[in-house]
């Protein structure tokens, strides 16, 4: 997994867990009673890594890593479990151990967000426990206890910097969610990793958290208001009886202000309107509708602009009336000209960027912005699929009574515009992770299993597989993304991840070359764990043992 190669007629020697020697075959000594496993007409590479999985039995998984045979018969041989405590420190020790046979375990602590973190000392305060702690990663993202999310307004920009700077200091990972009420720039800057790549969506394309997204929001509604309080005052008779008599060009002033407010008025319905689509993805359906909306914003602009400056115009131009008078309609035009703004100024400078966001122009900026943040990004596609797996007939052993919660709870809330809108996410989503990736920015296969609904362990990744092969990646590209990307995420390249002498033996033997055909993976010819080898015979035997409601026999202290 150096370069996109296949190299033929190999022979690796694996001895305490590592990758001893390699190269082709007649070079390389086999020890005397070595254990020989014949791969001829079959394909070896690294075992693959889910770098996001929830192992907290509170979410559904089993206690003890009981999910570990599931993983391991899908070939997946790493995980990082974003959410962990001291139970999970055990696991990865008795893993280490062979005390428990399953993916090797890393792990993050205690989400980390306020009000648990509140000023820049508190930040570092929780990065040197959770360090000392044994933990290999800070997870930053919303605090929840129970269903319950306390977190608030989210940390401010200098105990966000502080939480980063700690963790960057102590030599620890640091991955998470975007920090919303900072948006996309604050994580960019920061260095922050991304858990998933969904996170672009709520800190770039919909800040809807940000300071800047709440103003032009209060914008619009003020200027809604003040569009209505102008119609009143315009068909109402703004200016006294006495005037018009008085001044006769009153009422052309007073027909061109009923005028201003009825397009004020139409603007700010369709800009409403606008919002309605942006916030449903409905403009993702395809470019035109995109276009078709970026075109009607600019003109929508340009009409209120050209409003707001005959008011300007009109409110400083001398009027041949009384001094009375000419104040009620000086200030009947500012009036216009500041509402005409209010409505304008967020249309131009917030709404109108959200739709050019998401063109091919915004994405690439984002996607170069990203490569040069070096930051790593985990990508959980699948996540947008929940809903066409729920209808899958088998979801693999997991835990029965999680199964039926999720059918009785979640099932009836699958809707054809839930689906859509999970479509449309991952059309969005998709297309920005395959330009991330072809601007060099690395990306790592993550599942979030167990931490959403029908998202479980071993089918879900190799459904991650399919969904970034979708995004336009090569298929040595994606093979990266789950084996030598996670590695590097975590510090640890050679570690893992690659097939090189002293690397950890996790490997996966398939009956066809994954480079032509990543459906090879989901079921695996053998799986080699920490150097143990495991039959598809013995697989299978794991995974049956669980359907029976049982841990297979190899859970526990299995012979190399």
């Amino acid at each position: 997994m150096d370069r996109e190669r296949v190299l033929s007629n190999q022979t690796i020697v694996i001895e305490n867990g590592r990758i001893a020697a390699l190269g082709a075959v007649g070079t390389v000594r086999i020890p005397g009673g070595a254990a020989v496993i014949d791969g001829r007409g079959r394909y070896l590479l690294p075992g693959l890594a889910d770098m996001h999985v929830h192992l907290s039995p509170d979410v559904g998984a089993r206690p003890d890593f009981g999910d570990g045979p599931i993983f391991l018969a899908s070939g997946v041989t790493t995980v990082l479990n974003l959410h962990g405590d001291a139970e999970h420190l055990r696991w990865r020790r008795q893993i280490e151990g062979g005390e428990i046979l399953a993916p090797t375990l890393y792990t993050a602590g205690e989400f980390v967000n306020e009000p648990r973190i509140n000023t820049p000392e508190d930040a570092k305060r929780e990065v040197r426990a959770q360090k000392d702690a044994g933990f290999d990663v800070i997870k930053f993202r919303e605090v929840v206890a129970g269903r319950e999310v306390l977190t608030t307004h989210g940390l401010s920009l200098e105990t966000y910097r502080s939480l980063i700077a700690a963790a960057r200091a102590a030599g620890i990972p640091l991955v998470g969610h975007a920090p919303n009420n900072l948006g996309i720039d604050a994580a960019l800057d920061a260095g922050q990793s991304l858990a998933h790549a969904g996170q672009f969506l709520f800190s770039y394309f919909w800040p809807n958290e940000t300071p800047a997204f709440r103003t032009a929001t209060r914008f619009s509604i003020v200027g809604a208001a003040l569009v209505l309080l102008v119609i009143v005052l315009a068909v109402g008779g703004a200016v006294p009886r006495r005037e018009r008599l008085a001044a006769p060009h009153v009422p052309s002033i007073r027909k061109a202000l009923l005028m201003d407010a009825i397009l004020a008025l139409a603007v700010a319905t369709a800009g409403a309107l606008s919002a309605r689509e942006i916030h449903d993805l409905r403009w993702l359906d395809d470019d035109l509708r995109r276009v078709a909306l970026s075109v009607a914003g600019a003109a929508i602009a340009f009409a209120l602009a050209a409003i707001a400056w005959r008011a300007w115009r009109r409110a400083r131009a001398p009027l041949p009336t009384t001094a009375a008078g000419s104040h009620r309609s000086l200030g009947i035009y500012a009036t216009v000209a500041v509402i005409t703004f209010l409505i304008v100024a967020p249309l131009t400078a917030y709404w109108m960027s959200i739709l050019w966001r998401s063109s091919s122009v915004g994405m690439d900026r984002i996607a170069a912005r990203t490569k040069r943040a070096g930051i790593f990004v985990i990508t959980t596609l699948v996540v947008n699929r929940w809903t066409d797996l729920a209808d899958r007939a088998s979801l693999g052993p997991i835990n029965p009574r999680l199964l039926r919660a999720w059918q009785e709870r979640l099932r009836p809330m699958i809707t054809d515009e839930r689906r859509r809108l999970g479509t449309q996410e991952l059309h969005l989503i998709g297309m920005l992770v395959g330009k991330l990736q072809r601007a060099g920015v690395p990306i790592v296969a993550g599942t979030d299993t167990f931490g959403w609904p029908f998202i479980t362990p071993g089918l879900s990744l190799h459904e991650e597989l399919a969904c970034l092969e979708g995004t336009g990646m090569s298929r040595f590209a994606v093979l990266r993304a789950a084996t030598a990307e996670p590695a590097s995420l975590l510090g640890r390249g050679g570690e893992f991840g690659t097939i090189v002498v002293g690397a950890r033996a996790d490997l996966v033997l398939t009956n066809g070359n994954p480079l032509q055909d990543l459906n090879t993976l989901r079921t695996p010819r053998g799986v080699m764990t920490r150097g143990r080898w495991l039959s598809r015979e013995m697989l299978q035997a794991g995974l049956d043992a669980l359907s029976g409601g049982t841990l297979p026999t190899s859970h526990t202290r299995a012979a190399p």
